[in-house]
């Protein structure tokens, strides 16, 4: 469970929130709201990737997934290199490092030859699926060396994604990504996804 107590984020003078708090328990939670109301901001503070101008956070370690809205994949490494590369090379040998990304990226209907193709050769949708797989692994290697995931943030994973990929991804989640531990939050805005992730719904 994580605590947000008095939380205030500014950009010069725009004010994103001030004196914010809120619960956010273990399992799935739907941050949404409207563009520009901060979602991304109050994630990125749980993670520790921004610093607020006030407020505590509580019940976050450092053994955080991070799914970002843009896949933020390595432009000199192919889509399996990117993968492999969140694996922790203490608990997974190169080779098995790579044989994990790549039924991950399976698992997600990239095809082999797309597997070895560098990130500027991927469609969007492709990238997007990338990054999900290397999220995956990530979450693999935390738990792997007997912790567990404090907090996953996944910012918008289906945007943009057609139907038949959509299901596909909705599914490689559930299975990869919501049964690790701590604290889930998917960032939408989408009705859809609140319906198909089916947790506590949280507005800001």
């Amino acid at each position: 469970m994580i605590e947000i107590n008095g939380l205030t984020k500014r950009f010069g003078s725009n004010i994103i929130f001030e004196n914010y708090s809120a619960t956010i328990p273990d399992g799935v939670t739907c941050l949404t709201g409207p563009s520009g109301s901060g979602k991304t901001t109050l994630a990125r503070i749980l993670a520790g990737l921004e610093n607020a101008e006030a407020g505590t956070v509580s019940g976050v370690d450092n053994n955080v997934v991070f799914l970002f809205q843009d896949p933020r994949l390595l432009g000199w490494k192919t889509a399996l290199g990117n993968v492999t590369l969140a694996a922790d090379p203490h608990r997974f040998p190169s080779a098995q490092a790579a044989e994990l990304a790549d039924s991950f990226l399976a698992a997600l209907a990239l095809e082999p030859d797309d597997r070895n193709k560098y990130p500027a050769e991927l469609s969007g949708g492709m990238r997007q699926r990338v990054a999900l797989a290397r999220a995956a692994v990530l979450a693999r290697s935390i738990i792997s060396s007997g912790s567990r995931v404090s907090l996953t943030v996944l910012d918008e994973p289906l945007k943009g994604l057609d139907q038949a990929t959509r299901d596909l991804s909705i599914q490689f989640i559930r299975d990869n990504l919501l049964n690790n531990g701590g604290s889930i939050i998917i960032i939408t805005h989408d009705q859809a996804d609140l319906s198909d992730f089916r947790g506590n719904i949280l507005h800001i």
